[in-house]
């Protein structure tokens, strides 16, 4: 799908660094491939890869409090901080540096279209939602994940009435999954287009390099690859270690102070950490596992009902999986035929599901092959990037208007 019209020029609000964030720099390489110009907005960060000419990234620090994304929240953990005011405090600054950012960006670009990543992107942009066309693309359920899931509940009814009141301002809600679509139709009264965050089509296999670069040699690798954090699964899958064949190794690729507290200090030397890879990068690192697991524990909505990333890249490496037994990830590895499901929650039943695919070199492969498959037919960028395409398709003019429209 191509644009027609006079080239309509997109700026896209990510309140964090896009170094690693897949899913942006594959819409906004999908937006400029199609005709359109793009301008992404962020925090400082890592290095972003070359997206081509058509694709303008600026960046921008605010400094009016020392919090940002990625800053040690007082709500990170479930454990309560030490003060009251330490953490109103926390919040307070939160807010006054994503204001200050939201008023560089909106005076960075004038765009034909806004495209809001999460939030508190959407919050930064506010000003302008009146006056353009605009997009809201809701990467999570953001309310019920990390620190807004553990706000004081005035807060958390705060944000979901702040919510309710920008999303009814855009033109179009896009998000990652059927099951948080659902949430945020019967929350707010939209209808988003579900765009999976999928890596593009695979061709073929390619060599792998973790083998060779953490000297694995031809012992079994599991492995995990993402935010090394809690909740996260990292946890079970080291509890569950010692429940399997001395010969397996495990593996965990990716960024986070878990890895600095429990994974790094692993005296064991069957676990093997290493900092998360470029993205461009992260299929030859993937293709050397025996088994990709996605763990998640059930302590927040989001988790439950997120499709996570890292099961469409395993996929694409024909890496078969062992997952949480969570809707949407039970829904695609069984109607798919890449894995298989456990109680996140339970070491045994984990190790009891690897130990079932190791032990079955055929049905191991089988369900490696099975999700390639599925990632060439159909979870893949190319097919979702239509959908994306069909989104801006039919986005109306930019032109003045109330705050009383309908939303997508």
């Amino acid at each position: 799908m191509t644009v027609s019209t006079a080239v309509r020029h997109v700026a896209m609000a990510v309140y964090g660094d896009v170094s690693h964030d897949a899913r942006v720099m594959r819409e906004a390489v999908t937006l400029a491939s199609a005709g359109y110009r793009v301008t992404i907005l962020c925090l400082p960060g890592g290095v972003v890869p070359d997206l081509g000419n058509r694709i303008d990234v600026r960046t921008f620090e605010p400094r009016r409090s020392r919090v940002r994304p990625g800053s040690a929240s007082p709500y990170a953990t479930t454990r309560r901080a030490r003060s009251l005011a330490r953490r109103l405090g926390w919040v307070v600054a939160y807010v006054a540096n994503l204001k200050a950012w939201g008023r560089w960006a909106v005076n960075e670009v004038e765009a034909d279209i806004w495209h809001a990543h999460d939030l508190p992107a959407l919050e930064a942009i506010a000003p302008v939602l009146d006056k353009v066309t605009s997009v809201y693309d809701s990467h999570e359920l953001y309310l019920e994940a990390g620190t807004p899931a553990r706000l004081p509940h005035v807060l958390r009814r705060l944000l979901r009435w702040r919510e309710s009141r920008l999303i009814s301002r855009v033109d179009a809600v896009i998000t990652v999954n059927p099951s948080i679509a659902h949430e945020l139709s019967e929350r707010y009264g939209v209808k988003p287009t579900v765009v999976m965050n999928c890596p593009p089509r695979p061709v073929a296999t390619l060599a792998g390099v973790m083998r060779q670069t953490l000297e694995l040699g031809e012992r079994p690798v599991v492995m995990y690859h993402g935010g090394v954090s809690p909740d996260r699964g990292i946890e079970t899958m080291l509890d569950a270690l010692p429940l399997l064949p001395e010969s397996v190794t495990f593996v965990v690729l990716g960024d986070g102070s878990l890895g600095h507290e429990r994974v790094a200090d692993e005296n064991d030397d069957r676990v093997r950490w290493h900092p998360a890879v470029p993205v461009g990068d992260l299929a030859r690192w993937l293709v050397d596992a025996d088994i990709g697991v996605i763990l998640f524990a059930p302590v927040e909505l989001n988790n439950v009902l997120a499709t996570p990333n890292k099961l469409f890249e395993y996929m694409s490496a024909a890496v078969p999986v062992v997952v949480s037994r969570f809707p949407e990830l039970e829904r695609i590895v069984t109607e798919t035929g890449c894995g298989t499901t456990v109680d996140p929650t339970d070491p045994n039943d984990v190790a009891a599901a690897i130990r079932s695919l190791l032990a079955d070199d055929d049905r191991r492969r089988r369900s490696g092959r099975n999700g390639f498959a599925a990632a060439q037919d159909r979870y893949n960028w190319e097919t979702q990037a239509e959908l994306l395409l069909g989104v801006y398709h039919d986005l109306p003019p930019s032109i003045d208007r109330t705050a009383t429209r309908e939303p997508r």
